[in-house]
């Protein structure tokens, strides 16, 4: 399987595969300029645009010390992010199209197009355009049907629910003409084309999708494959306005998830689980099971989710402190380059909650981590 996410580190769950791709980029020869350029982003985009500019100029111009080429264009395609989000538009798409796997290329191109739909939605539309052109010509067989699903969801912020219907029909389509395609991998695409399908509308026909990967996700042998589409579908209802059947779901997960034998791979489910349960209103539970996973990097990630979940239901006393204990954890996380990820993400998150001074703080520390 082409899927540059999949192949890496052997993940099926779309939500758990991105977030998994991170932990393996910071913990390889690309970690510190994949930190490096999370701090730029951060820093242009809360406190100094042009010093963030910086930060990811130099990010960018030690990107050929990666001999890694799959690690490279991952690095190469969350620097053009940064820059998009600092409206460095023409660099993110320069960057982009420099990107040769196609899954990259097309997710990234999505990324850009959403960032531009209120300022210029013509070049937002022509972006999705050549993503979805790509993704048809180049994506091999069982990557499809998911970006054509992921990028629908960008026309639809678009106002062109017509295109993302017809996509998502298409993606339906092609998950059906795989052959031998493994149910994992089939549950997690049912799972993010009905995701899709409820924003564009199509609410019946989603949650009968949403049934019908909960029912086959029974015949899953494999513990961990198991609780990582339970996990899948629990985040993806919490989002869509279903939170008590998303609990439902991550109840389930949490049980299965105690049978998984191999240690990382539990702590992977673990902390998406702690994090949908936040999705879910339920913090006290995510709470608790973040604070319960051993590996102080995976349970700071999920805090920080948590806390942004907090703060978005107005509980910013709870959120605030959540964060503070996020940045005692750091002093026990030993790589330089997650030690920076998380001190960034955290700092992002006390300036939405109106704490810039600490913020910045928290932020030149990460940068002081990393040179």
């Amino acid at each position: 399987m082409k899927n540059l996410i999949l192949s890496i580190i052997l993940l099926i769950c779309t939500a758990a595969n991105a977030h998994r791709t991170e932990v393996n980029i910071l913990d390889t020869e690309a970690g510190k300029i994949a930190a490096l350029a999370k701090v730029g982003g951060e820093m242009g985009r809360f406190f100094d645009k042009q010093k963030g500019l910086e930060i990811l100029s130099r990010a960018l111009s030690e990107i050929y010390t990666i001999d890694n080429k799959e690690y490279r264009e991952i690095v190469l395609a969350a620097i053009a992010n940064e820059y998009a989000g600092l409206d460095e538009t023409k660099k993110a798409i320069n960057i982009t199209r420099s990107i040769t796997d196609v899954h990259l290329y097309a997710t990234n191109m999505g990324k850009i197009a959403n960032k531009l739909v209120k300022s210029n939605p013509d070049l937002a539309n022509e972006l999705l355009n050549e993503a979805v052109n790509k993704a048809r010509k180049e994506a091999e067989e069982d990557d499809l049907p998911a970006l054509l699903a992921e990028l629908s969801g960008k026309y639809i912020r678009l106002n062109k629910t017509d295109v993302a219907k017809e996509l998502l029909k298409e993606a339906n389509i092609a998950v059906e003409k795989i052959k031998n395609i493994p149910l994992d991998h089939k549950l997690s695409l049912y799972a993010e084309i009905a995701a899709n399908m409820v924003a564009a509308g199509q609410k019946e026909e989603a949650f009968k999708l949403f049934d019908k990967a909960y029912t086959l996700s029974s015949q899953l042998k494999d513990p961990f494959e198991r609780a990582a589409i339970l996990t899948m579908l629990g985040g993806e209802l919490a989002e869509k306005g279903q939170p008590e059947k998303a609990i439902q779901m991550l109840d389930e997960a949490l049980k299965v998830s105690l049978l998984i034998k191999e240690e990382q791979k539990r702590t992977d489910v673990t902390s998406e689980i702690a994090r949908n349960y936040g999705q879910s209103k339920k913090f006290e539970k995510g709470i608790e099971i973040a604070r319960g996973i051993p590996d102080a990097y995976f349970s700071s990630e999920a805090l920080i989710v948590l806390a942004k979940n907090y703060a978005k239901t107005k509980q910013t006393n709870e959120a605030y402190t959540i964060l503070k204990e996020v940045i005692s954890k750091t002093k026990s996380i030993t790589s330089e380059s997650k030690k920076a990820t998380i001190l960034a993400k955290t700092a992002a998150e006390l300036t939405e909650l109106d704490k810039k001074e600490e913020g910045k703080v928290v932020l030149e520390n990460a940068l002081k981590t990393l040179i």
